[in-house]
Protein backbone atom coordinates (compact mmCIF):
# COMPACT_ATOMS: atom_id res chain seq x y z
CA UNK A 1 0.00 0.00 0.00
CA UNK A 2 3.02 2.36 0.67
CA UNK A 3 4.68 1.62 -2.39
CA UNK A 4 1.41 2.19 -4.39
CA UNK A 5 0.94 5.70 -2.47
CA UNK A 6 4.44 6.93 -3.15
CA UNK A 7 4.36 5.86 -6.86
CA UNK A 8 0.75 7.70 -7.55
CA UNK A 9 2.68 10.42 -5.53
CA UNK A 10 5.49 10.71 -7.67
CA UNK A 11 3.61 10.13 -10.48
CA UNK A 12 0.98 13.42 -9.87
CA UNK A 13 3.88 15.42 -8.77
CA UNK A 14 5.84 14.43 -12.20
CA UNK A 15 2.22 15.71 -13.84
CA UNK A 16 2.28 18.57 -12.00
CA UNK A 17 5.85 19.36 -12.76
CA UNK A 18 5.42 19.07 -16.61
CA UNK A 19 2.35 21.06 -16.51
CA UNK A 20 4.00 23.81 -14.86
CA UNK A 21 6.96 23.65 -17.29
CA UNK A 22 4.59 23.77 -20.21
CA UNK A 23 3.07 26.64 -19.47
CA UNK A 24 6.94 28.14 -19.31
CA UNK A 25 7.50 26.45 -22.19
CA UNK A 26 4.44 28.91 -23.50
CA UNK A 27 6.08 31.84 -21.89
CA UNK A 28 9.36 31.29 -23.44
CA UNK A 29 8.08 30.57 -27.16
CA UNK A 30 6.14 34.32 -26.48
CA UNK A 31 9.37 35.83 -25.46
CA UNK A 32 11.09 34.68 -28.18
CA UNK A 33 8.17 35.91 -30.86
CA UNK A 34 8.25 39.48 -28.91
CA UNK A 35 12.12 39.56 -29.59
CA UNK A 36 11.56 39.25 -33.07
CA UNK A 37 9.30 42.26 -33.07
CA UNK A 38 5.65 40.14 -32.84
CA UNK A 39 4.66 42.93 -30.16
CA UNK A 40 1.26 41.82 -30.44
CA UNK A 41 2.22 38.69 -28.48
CA UNK A 42 0.51 37.37 -25.39
CA UNK A 43 0.47 34.71 -22.92
CA UNK A 44 -2.64 32.60 -22.75
CA UNK A 45 -2.94 30.58 -19.77
CA UNK A 46 -6.16 29.50 -18.09
CA UNK A 47 -7.08 31.56 -15.67
CA UNK A 48 -4.90 30.48 -12.39
CA UNK A 49 -4.05 32.40 -9.41
CA UNK A 50 -1.12 30.67 -8.37
CA UNK A 51 2.62 32.11 -8.72
CA UNK A 52 2.49 31.10 -12.40
CA UNK A 53 -0.75 32.75 -13.64
CA UNK A 54 0.27 35.80 -11.55
CA UNK A 55 3.36 35.94 -13.84
CA UNK A 56 1.76 35.33 -17.06
CA UNK A 57 -0.53 38.59 -16.05
CA UNK A 58 2.33 40.89 -14.71
CA UNK A 59 4.42 39.74 -18.48
CA UNK A 60 1.04 40.53 -20.37
CA UNK A 61 0.43 43.87 -18.59
CA UNK A 62 4.25 44.78 -19.25
CA UNK A 63 4.74 43.68 -22.97
CA UNK A 64 1.52 46.16 -23.38
CA UNK A 65 3.18 49.17 -21.82
CA UNK A 66 6.13 48.19 -24.04
CA UNK A 67 3.89 48.23 -27.58
CA UNK A 68 1.92 51.42 -26.16
CA UNK A 69 5.93 53.26 -25.67
CA UNK A 70 6.78 52.00 -29.01
CA UNK A 71 3.74 52.74 -30.95
CA UNK A 72 4.26 56.06 -29.42
CA UNK A 73 7.73 56.84 -29.50
CA UNK A 74 6.96 55.24 -33.54
CA UNK A 75 4.39 58.18 -33.95
CA UNK A 76 7.08 60.75 -32.39
CA UNK A 77 9.39 59.91 -34.95
CA UNK A 78 6.64 60.17 -37.64
CA UNK A 79 5.81 63.56 -36.41
CA UNK A 80 9.14 65.10 -35.66
CA UNK A 81 10.23 64.10 -39.10
CA UNK A 82 7.61 66.03 -40.88
CA UNK A 83 8.06 68.91 -38.96
CA UNK A 84 11.59 69.05 -39.67
CA UNK A 85 10.69 68.16 -43.52
CA UNK A 86 8.35 71.00 -43.99
CA UNK A 87 11.08 73.77 -43.34
CA UNK A 88 13.28 72.30 -45.00
CA UNK A 89 11.50 72.19 -48.33
CA UNK A 90 10.50 75.52 -47.98
CA UNK A 91 14.64 76.60 -47.99
CA UNK A 92 15.31 73.97 -50.88
CA UNK A 93 12.19 76.13 -53.12
CA UNK A 94 13.44 79.36 -52.08
CA UNK A 95 17.23 78.22 -52.87
CA UNK A 96 16.18 76.66 -56.47
CA UNK A 97 14.68 80.03 -57.13
CA UNK A 98 17.91 81.38 -56.45
CA UNK A 99 19.75 79.21 -58.25
CA UNK A 100 18.00 79.75 -61.26
CA UNK A 101 18.85 82.99 -61.65
CA UNK A 102 16.55 85.14 -58.97
CA UNK A 103 20.26 86.21 -57.40
CA UNK A 104 19.83 89.19 -60.39
CA UNK A 105 16.15 90.86 -58.74
CA UNK A 106 17.60 92.45 -55.13
CA UNK A 107 13.97 92.64 -54.06
CA UNK A 108 13.04 88.68 -54.50
CA UNK A 109 16.81 87.91 -53.24
CA UNK A 110 15.61 89.74 -50.31
CA UNK A 111 12.21 87.72 -49.87
CA UNK A 112 13.95 85.35 -50.45
CA UNK A 113 16.90 85.24 -47.69
CA UNK A 114 13.77 86.63 -44.88
CA UNK A 115 11.57 83.77 -45.30
CA UNK A 116 14.93 81.56 -45.28
CA UNK A 117 16.08 82.90 -41.82
CA UNK A 118 12.52 82.61 -40.53
CA UNK A 119 12.43 78.95 -41.49
CA UNK A 120 16.08 78.46 -40.13
CA UNK A 121 14.84 79.80 -36.95
CA UNK A 122 12.13 77.56 -36.93
CA UNK A 123 14.29 74.53 -37.68
CA UNK A 124 16.36 75.95 -34.65
CA UNK A 125 13.71 76.15 -32.30
CA UNK A 126 12.29 72.85 -33.25
CA UNK A 127 15.66 71.01 -32.97
CA UNK A 128 16.12 72.89 -29.24
CA UNK A 129 12.96 71.92 -28.11
CA UNK A 130 13.79 68.06 -29.12
CA UNK A 131 16.82 68.14 -27.65
CA UNK A 132 15.21 69.78 -24.05
CA UNK A 133 12.76 66.79 -24.02
CA UNK A 134 15.49 64.76 -24.21
CA UNK A 135 17.31 66.30 -21.80
CA UNK A 136 14.16 65.83 -19.59
CA UNK A 137 14.34 62.39 -19.20
CA UNK A 138 17.23 62.50 -17.16
CA UNK A 139 16.75 63.72 -13.54
CA UNK A 140 19.51 65.56 -12.97
CA UNK A 141 18.82 67.72 -15.49
CA UNK A 142 16.43 69.14 -13.10
CA UNK A 143 18.22 71.86 -10.92
CA UNK A 144 16.28 72.55 -7.60
CA UNK A 145 16.58 75.29 -5.30
CA UNK A 146 14.76 77.36 -3.07
CA UNK A 147 12.62 79.60 -4.81
CA UNK A 148 10.61 82.54 -3.08
CA UNK A 149 7.56 82.61 -5.59
CA UNK A 150 6.82 86.61 -4.82
CA UNK A 151 9.67 87.39 -6.07
CA UNK A 152 10.24 85.19 -8.67
CA UNK A 153 6.99 86.45 -10.11
CA UNK A 154 8.02 90.00 -9.70
CA UNK A 155 10.75 89.22 -11.88
CA UNK A 156 9.30 87.17 -14.64
CA UNK A 157 6.26 90.04 -15.09
CA UNK A 158 8.50 92.99 -15.98
CA UNK A 159 9.68 90.47 -18.75
CA UNK A 160 6.18 88.94 -19.50
CA UNK A 161 5.32 92.81 -19.98
CA UNK A 162 7.91 92.91 -22.82
CA UNK A 163 6.31 90.10 -24.81
CA UNK A 164 2.70 90.79 -24.28
CA UNK A 165 2.52 93.17 -27.13
CA UNK A 166 0.22 95.38 -25.22
CA UNK A 167 -1.76 93.21 -24.14
CA UNK A 168 -3.07 94.11 -20.35
CA UNK A 169 -1.02 91.63 -17.62
CA UNK A 170 -2.53 90.95 -14.45
CA UNK A 171 -0.79 89.81 -11.41
CA UNK A 172 -2.94 87.39 -8.40
CA UNK A 173 -0.79 87.68 -5.49
CA UNK A 174 -1.33 84.85 -3.44
CA UNK A 175 0.54 83.81 0.21
CA UNK A 176 4.34 84.73 0.69
CA UNK A 177 5.78 80.86 0.10
CA UNK A 178 8.79 79.61 -1.08
CA UNK A 179 9.32 76.34 -2.77
CA UNK A 180 12.18 74.04 -4.30
CA UNK A 181 11.99 74.24 -8.13
CA UNK A 182 14.25 74.66 -11.10
CA UNK A 183 14.46 78.43 -11.45
CA UNK A 184 15.32 78.31 -15.59
CA UNK A 185 12.86 75.71 -16.29
CA UNK A 186 9.94 77.40 -13.96
CA UNK A 187 10.66 80.36 -16.23
CA UNK A 188 10.00 78.59 -18.82
CA UNK A 189 7.02 77.12 -18.05
CA UNK A 190 5.08 80.51 -17.31
CA UNK A 191 6.85 81.35 -20.52
CA UNK A 192 5.39 78.80 -22.57
CA UNK A 193 2.34 79.56 -21.06
CA UNK A 194 2.46 83.45 -21.58
CA UNK A 195 3.26 82.95 -24.90
CA UNK A 196 0.36 80.16 -25.69
CA UNK A 197 -1.94 82.65 -23.85
CA UNK A 198 -0.35 85.97 -26.38
CA UNK A 199 -1.32 83.58 -29.42
CA UNK A 200 -4.79 82.78 -28.36
CA UNK A 201 -5.92 86.76 -27.57
CA UNK A 202 -6.30 89.76 -29.45
CA UNK A 203 -4.56 92.80 -28.56
CA UNK A 204 -7.53 93.70 -26.00
CA UNK A 205 -7.96 90.94 -24.23
CA UNK A 206 -6.09 90.58 -20.36
CA UNK A 207 -4.47 87.56 -19.17
CA UNK A 208 -3.16 87.03 -15.86
CA UNK A 209 -1.05 85.06 -13.35
CA UNK A 210 -1.51 84.20 -9.47
CA UNK A 211 -1.39 81.10 -7.47
CA UNK A 212 -2.56 79.76 -4.31
CA UNK A 213 -1.82 77.21 -1.47
CA UNK A 214 -2.77 73.79 -2.81
CA UNK A 215 -3.04 70.53 -1.44
CA UNK A 216 0.71 69.99 -0.38
CA UNK A 217 1.77 72.38 -2.51
CA UNK A 218 1.62 75.62 -4.44
CA UNK A 219 -1.10 75.89 -7.34
CA UNK A 220 0.20 78.18 -10.21
CA UNK A 221 -2.49 79.30 -12.73
CA UNK A 222 -2.50 81.62 -16.29
CA UNK A 223 -5.71 82.42 -17.65
CA UNK A 224 -6.90 84.43 -20.27
CA UNK A 225 -10.09 85.70 -21.68
CA UNK A 226 -9.50 84.93 -25.21
CA UNK A 227 -11.05 82.89 -27.79
CA UNK A 228 -10.67 79.25 -26.38
CA UNK A 229 -10.25 76.08 -27.40
CA UNK A 230 -12.26 73.64 -28.54
CA UNK A 231 -13.84 70.38 -26.69
CA UNK A 232 -12.78 68.17 -29.15
CA UNK A 233 -9.02 69.94 -28.99
CA UNK A 234 -8.48 69.29 -25.06
CA UNK A 235 -7.43 66.13 -24.66
CA UNK A 236 -4.81 66.59 -27.17
CA UNK A 237 -3.36 69.60 -26.40
CA UNK A 238 0.15 68.37 -24.62
CA UNK A 239 0.53 65.74 -27.45
CA UNK A 240 3.81 66.36 -29.60
CA UNK A 241 3.44 68.49 -32.41
CA UNK A 242 -0.24 68.44 -32.06
CA UNK A 243 -1.91 71.13 -33.67
CA UNK A 244 -5.49 72.63 -32.65
CA UNK A 245 -7.90 73.69 -35.06
CA UNK A 246 -8.47 77.47 -34.70
CA UNK A 247 -11.17 78.62 -33.64
CA UNK A 248 -11.58 82.73 -34.28
CA UNK A 249 -9.36 85.09 -35.89
CA UNK A 250 -8.51 87.46 -32.76
CA UNK A 251 -5.43 86.01 -31.79
CA UNK A 252 -2.16 86.56 -34.21
CA UNK A 253 -1.50 83.43 -36.24
CA UNK A 254 1.36 81.65 -35.06
CA UNK A 255 2.61 78.34 -35.77
CA UNK A 256 4.65 76.67 -33.89
CA UNK A 257 6.87 73.91 -33.37
CA UNK A 258 3.85 71.85 -31.85
CA UNK A 259 5.92 70.80 -28.66
CA UNK A 260 5.12 73.94 -26.35
CA UNK A 261 2.43 72.69 -24.43
CA UNK A 262 4.30 68.96 -24.81
CA UNK A 263 7.88 70.56 -22.89
CA UNK A 264 5.57 72.62 -20.56
CA UNK A 265 4.11 69.36 -19.00
CA UNK A 266 7.17 67.29 -19.21
CA UNK A 267 8.97 70.30 -17.06
CA UNK A 268 6.39 70.17 -14.63
CA UNK A 269 5.77 66.57 -14.36
CA UNK A 270 9.69 66.36 -14.11
CA UNK A 271 9.28 68.56 -10.22
CA UNK A 272 6.79 66.48 -9.42
CA UNK A 273 3.70 68.17 -10.55
CA UNK A 274 0.85 68.07 -12.78
CA UNK A 275 -1.04 70.61 -15.03
CA UNK A 276 -4.65 70.69 -15.94
CA UNK A 277 -6.49 72.81 -18.50
CA UNK A 278 -9.95 74.54 -18.74
CA UNK A 279 -11.29 75.79 -21.67
CA UNK A 280 -14.55 77.50 -23.00
CA UNK A 281 -15.31 78.91 -26.31
CA UNK A 282 -14.93 82.40 -26.76
CA UNK A 283 -14.64 82.64 -22.77
CA UNK A 284 -11.13 81.92 -22.45
CA UNK A 285 -8.51 79.28 -21.13
CA UNK A 286 -7.17 78.42 -17.88
CA UNK A 287 -3.79 76.47 -16.59
CA UNK A 288 -3.29 75.30 -13.72
CA UNK A 289 -0.55 74.15 -12.37
CA UNK A 290 0.10 72.06 -9.43
CA UNK A 291 3.72 71.62 -7.65
CA UNK A 292 4.78 70.12 -4.57
CA UNK A 293 6.55 72.13 -2.10
CA UNK A 294 9.93 69.85 -2.22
Amino acid sequence: GTLITLILGTALGLLLISSALSELRHMIATCQRITEGRMDQRVHLPQRSDEVGQLAQAFNKMVERLEASFSAQRRFVASAAHELRTPLTALRGSLEVLMRGAQDDPATVAHLCHGMYREVLRLSKLCEELLDLAKLEISENVQKEKVVLKEFVNEFEEQARVLSQEREISIFEGPSVSLKADPNMLKQILFDLLQNAIQHTGRNDRIALGWKLGDNGVDIWVEDNGHGILAEDLPHIFEPFYQGKKVSECGEHHKGSGLGLTLVKAMVEAHGGSIEVRSEVNRGTTFLIKLPFE
